[in-house]
């Protein structure tokens, strides 16, 4: 306000986009007082949607409307993680792994996959994390490289399948 108010005055509030905030209909702003505080809600979601400008509108029937922009930045971070067994035995046939994101996604996502040992493991080269998802199942060809460990690679590693 441009004066201080002769007496309470209530002023209506508008969110633009109601889903990324929460805010109260409307506050007073008291007699004697040139402005009133008020308190905005920001859910948590787990979407990836970016930053989003809401335009916040404060009415007084008769009065010029006031707006203001809020920046809601998204706290999702663009993260895969690999969820994969720690242990396989050569030619066992498959093995379920996972990967996941950190929220969800409008759209499908094409990951893809690699694995540095073609000749002992085999994986796809791509999988679809559907809309909508956070993770995605796939299965991990274990082949057998008919390699024997002699010598100390055998001492080291005595598991037997």
């Amino acid at each position: 306000m441009d004066k201080i108010a002769e007496k309470d005055v209530r002023v209506n509030l508008i969110g633009e986009n109601s889903t990324k905030i929460s805010l109260p209909e409307s506050i007073i702003i008291p007699k004697g007082s040139d402005s009133a505080e008020f308190s905005v809600s920001v859910p948590d979601d787990i979407e990836f949607d970016g930053t989003e400008s809401i335009t916040i509108t404060a009415y007084v029937d008769g009065w010029e409307n006031a707006s203001a922009v809020l920046n809601v930045l998204d706290n999702e971070k663009a993260l895969l993680s690999l969820d994969i067994p720690k242990e396989v035995c050569e030619n066992s046939g498959n093995a379920l792994a996972k990967v996941s994101i950190g929220g969800i996604l409008p759209y499908d996502l094409e990951i893809l996959l690699s694995t540095d040992s073609p000749l002992e493991i085999t994986v796809p080269q791509s999988v679809i994390l559907p809309k909508g998802e956070m993770s995605v199942d796939f299965n991990m060809g274990i082949l057998d490289n008919h390699h024997l460990l002699t010598g100390p690679e055998m001492q080291k590693d005595n598991r037997h399948c």
